[in-house]
């Protein structure tokens, strides 16, 4: 299946609203770490949901959810629902395909730190 995101990892690329609102409502990340992507969930690609991925962490805010951080190296629990994960009890859907791809890149970051 080919889930209909937008994903930047060229952050020149990537209109200026959309990474304001990204960096208010969930990438809170420390200056040291190192941006690997972020992608866009919004409907209208306004950047109020979705989640990003650094060095260190995994960010994310689901519509009508808190944002939540998950740092690498920490306990994480998954768990599969219908199509959408549960990470440490909190709900996260990136797509019926990113969900599984995700979870396993989840596993092995958590090997290494």
């Amino acid at each position: 299946d080919h889930e209909n995101v937008r994903i930047y990892t060229d952050f020149l690329a990537m209109p200026e609203k959309t990474l304001k609102q990204v960096s208010r409502n969930f990438l809170f990340a420390d200056r040291s770490e190192e941006l690997w992507f972020i992608c866009d969930q919004s409907l209208l690609g306004t950047g109020k949901s979705g989640f990003a991925m650094t060095n260190h962490s995994l960010y994310w805010k689901a519509p009508m959810q808190p944002a939540h951080v998950f740092r690498y190296g920490h306990p994480l629990t998954i768990e599969f629902e219908e199509s959408w994960l549960n990470l440490n009890g909190a709900f996260f859907d990136a797509g019926k395909s990113l969900n599984v791809r995700l979870s396993k890149l989840l596993r092995r970051l958590q090997e290494v730190f």
